[in-house]
C-alpha cells in the first residue's frame, strides 16, 4: 500500500505525464488503458533528469498496480514506449 505521501507525488505527476505522453499514460477519464514497455523507467529518466529516480519508480509503482492497467496486462495488449509505439 502506497503511503499518502507517494500517493500525493503520484496525484501531482500523473497529469503532467498524462499531457506529456497521452498516447502511453492513462488518466482518470483515459477509455484506453495501455501496459508499459519494459524498461519504460529508463527512457523517463533520459527524457526528464530533473524528476528523481526515486519519485519515477514509485510513480510507477502506483501507476502499474492500478486495476485498469492490471486488467490491460492480464488481457495481453501491447505494451508502448513512451510515444505510444508498440
Amino acid at each position: 500500500m502506497a503511503k499518502s505521501w507517494e500517493k500525493s507525488e503520484f496525484n501531482k505527476l500523473l497529469p503532467v505525464l498524462v499531457a506529456t505522453y497521452p498516447l502511453t499514460f492513462f488518466g482518470k477519464d483515459s477509455p484506453d488503458t495501455k501496459p508499459l514497455k519494459i524498461g519504460i523507467d529508463l527512457d523517463l529518466r533520459q527524457r526528464h533528469p530533473d524528476i528523481p529516480r526515486g519519485r519515477i519508480y514509485r510513480f510507477l509503482n502506483i501507476y502499474s498496480a492500478k486495476n485498469r492497467y492490471l486488467t490491460a496486462i492480464v488481457e495481453r495488449r501491447p505494451r508502448v514506449d513512451l510515444d505510444g509505439n508498440e
